[in-house]
Order: C-alpha cells, then structure tokens, then sequence
C-alpha cells in the first residue's frame, strides 16, 4: 500500500547579524510503497515489486541530474556554484593556497562598493555627525583613504574560513602578496579609533526597531522582510542612506533589510556594539561562497589596515583607483512620509526651495509652493533618466552585453546576505 507522509524540517536559524535571526521552515512530501520510516538527506530509490527502499549514496557533490537528464547547477559541500562565468586574469595575482586560485574568477566578478565621503550639508548636520563620532564611524565616511582594486581582490580572495578557527595557524591572518596582514575585529576597531571592549550582542526583536525606525509610524515589521525607506523618519532616512552606501553596501536603498535596520537602530539610539566584529563578519562571508553578486564591502578600510601593517606593498605601477562621488541627501527626505526629526538639516535647508520651508499663510501661495515642488521633482527625474540612457548606451556598445554587465552588478542585502547576498 502506498503511504503519502508530509514531514517538515526547521533550519537551525538564518543568522540576519548584530544579534537578529530568523527560522525557516521546509516542508517535503515522501511516497513510499512501505512504513519505512523517512530518513532525511537520504535519497531513495523505490522499486516496483515493493522491495526495501535502496539508499542512493551519490555525493552531494556529483552534478544534480533533472527528469530530462541535463545537467542542474554544479553544487560544492552544498554550495551553489554560479555556471557560465567568464575566466578571470591571473597575471601577477598572489595567491596563497590552491583553494584561492580557484576562487579567483568568482571574486573578480564581485563589484567594489567603494565607501562614499559626506556632503557639506550632512557634515554640517550637527545631529547626524553626533550619532557618527559616537557609534565611532566618522572614519567611514570623512577622510576615507585611497582604494586599490587589485589589493582588495588579492585579499578577499586569500580570505579563508581557518581565519576564524582559534588554534589554526591562519587564525586572524590572511595572506596577501608573501605578507601576513592581521586581521580581527580589534585591530578593525583599532584603526578606526573605535573602543576596543567587547561589548555583549543584545538580541532585539524587530518590532522594536521597526518602532523606533519609524516614529511610530508602523508597529510590526512587515512580512515581505524589508522595510520600504518611505516609512523612515528623516534621522534614520539619512543613515539608511549612509549605511546602504558605506556600511552594508546595496543597490536597494529604498528597502531596508532586517541586518541594515538594526545597524541604523544602534547607531540612532548611540547604543554600544562592536563594528568591529560586524566587518570581520561580512568580510569572512567572501571566504564561504562563489557567488558573484556579493559586493566588496569596505575596500577603503581593507586597503587602510593593510598598508597599516605593510607600506610597501603596492606594486611600482599600482595607482588608486578613482574616488566614489560624494554621497548626498535627497531633500524629499525632508518631506512626505517622513517624520522630521533632525532639526539641524531642516533649519539649514530653509530658504533653498525644500519642502522643510514655513508653511504658506494663503491658499494660492500654498499652490505655487507645490507646484514648484512637483517641478523640481520633474527636472530631478528628467536628469536622472537622461544619465541611466547614457549609461545604457555605453554599456551596450562595450564588450559584454547589457543584461549580463546589468545582471553582474546586481545585489541584495549585506547586512544579510548569505551565499547569494547585503547586498550591488
């Protein structure tokens, strides 16, 4: 007789970082010609004439076959491995194991996210520099060092996972050109002049920060699992912007994953924790999967300590690379949705046409003033649209086809990105 069991697996928790996590549950459906109990992460073979199940012992590493028998996605100790990426130059590349070697095409696909320095309006922001110079992340975002992409690639590539195994000879160490850079969250705390205590890792639940986050505005997070920016009030609408550029770097900027809302969260309500073991953490992510949509997260850091340690690594011909444009405020954060609660942005924006001006006295002044809001926010869309087309020109007429560049530097969310992932 044929029995039909449904059975459901909980992971062991998504780790989403800085203390969040989430389980997931999967559901099966097993058919079997007998009451042989389910056995999972088995595969079964099961015979016609209602004969024992026969355990299949293929390796999880062999290439998955479909019903049509083609080949599936290659997987490597339960990793997906990305198909149809190109070769990679190997000329004058250090590497430090044969691991590394290849490693190397999947990491020079990987985009840079290169930190962004402050406008003058934000510099000038009191509030917002405040919360910076305490959470200790001013050298994040003013007076950022040079970027050497080569440097950065050569080290993410020499990233191990012994790197967090204490004991192991590779314990805080990656190999970069014959040097050993130390690397660990003190000596990341350490360079950016942060307090170097170990603090504790507070577990807090979404609501709260979805709370805070919003002013109020919204009491659960929502069940997508991002949180859209418009809800945001101005103060953590200002440092979602900062973190989606600098400290989780993603393309999505308009929805806040989980991992990046409590980052903001922390730094808004100068609650104590240790960035330095957020970095190590991101960072060690590079040495745990193939994927090539993880952006590089803080290269200009990565460079800082590693010239730290050895000045002289950089080759004779090896120039940085040209710096991100400065990352600015739109002044719609000052509008809408958002709660205005930095005072310090809104009396500086007075008197520039923003939204944050004194409310008109007369009904047609009122009128005027939104339809000079409206366009302005025509002109500002019309600009943007006319560099997107020329950039969608250019790429076209390059080497390798839109999608493809399109679909290269595409991202998620860093601050939880897993093996596909924090996201551009």
């Amino acid at each position: 007789m044929t029995v039909v069991r449904k059975y459901s697996t909980r992971s062991s928790g998504k780790k989403l970082g800085l203390g969040l996590s989430e389980n997931k549950k999967s559901k099966k459906v097993i058919i079997l010609d007998d009451d042989t109990p389910v056995v999972q992460n088995v595969k079964r073979k099961v015979h016609k004439d209602n004969a024992a199940p026969v355990v299949d012992e293929t390796p999880t590493e062999e290439l998955d076959k479909s019903d049509t028998g083609s080949a599936a996605r290659k997987r490597k100790i339960g990793k997906r491995i990305p198909e149809n990426v190109p070769a990679a130059p190997l000329d004058n590349i250090s590497f430090h194991s044969e691991e590394s070697v290849g490693k190397w095409k999947y990491v020079y696909q990987r985009r840079i996210a290169q930190e962004r320095e402050l406008t003058g309006e934000i510099l000038h922001c009191q509030e917002i520099m405040k919360l910076l110079e305490a959470a200790g992340l001013l050298k994040t975002v003013t007076k950022i060092g040079g970027c050497y992409d080569k440097l950065v690639r050569e080290f993410i590539v020499n990233v191990t996972t012994n790197c967090t195994v204490s004991g192991h000879p590779d314990f805080r160490k990656v190999f970069v050109r014959g040097k050993c850079v130390h690397f660990s969250p003190e000596i990341i705390n350490q360079y950016l002049g942060r307090s170097t205590v170990a603090t504790g890792n507070e577990e807090l639940s979404l609501s709260a920060i979805t709370k805070e986050l919003t002013a109020g505005q919204t009491m659960v997070w929502p069940a997508k699992g991002l949180l859209s920016s418009t809800y945001l009030s101005v103060k953590y609408a200002i440092l979602n912007r900062i973190g989606a550029a600098n400290w989780a770097p993603t393309t999505h900027s308009s929805d806040v994953s989980s991992g990046l809302a409590k980052l903001i969260y922390l730094v808004g309500t100068q609650t104590q924790f240790d960035f330095g073991e957020y970095v190590f953490a991101q960072t060690m992510k590079h040495a745990e999967t193939f994927a090539v949509r993880l952006p590089i997260g803080f290269p200009c850091l990565i460079c800082g300590i590693i010239l730290s340690q050895h000045p002289q690594i950089l080759r004779d011909d090896e120039v940085p690379s040209q710096k991100a444009s400065l990352l600015t405020i739109d002044s719609r954060l000052l509008a809408g949705a958002h709660v205005s609660d930095v005072a310090g942005l809104a009396e500086m924006t007075q008197g520039e046409g923003t939204s944050s001006q004194k409310t008109p006295e007369t009904p047609i002044a009122a009128l005027i003033a939104v339809s000079k809001m409206l366009q302005d926010t025509i002109t500002s869309c019309t600009l943007r649209k006319k560099n997107v087309d020329t950039l969608i020109l250019q790429l076209t007429k390059g080497k390798r086809p839109l999608e493809d560049n399109a679909a290269a530097h595409a991202q998620d969310d860093v601050g939880t990105s897993d093996d596909d992932t924090t996201s551009d």
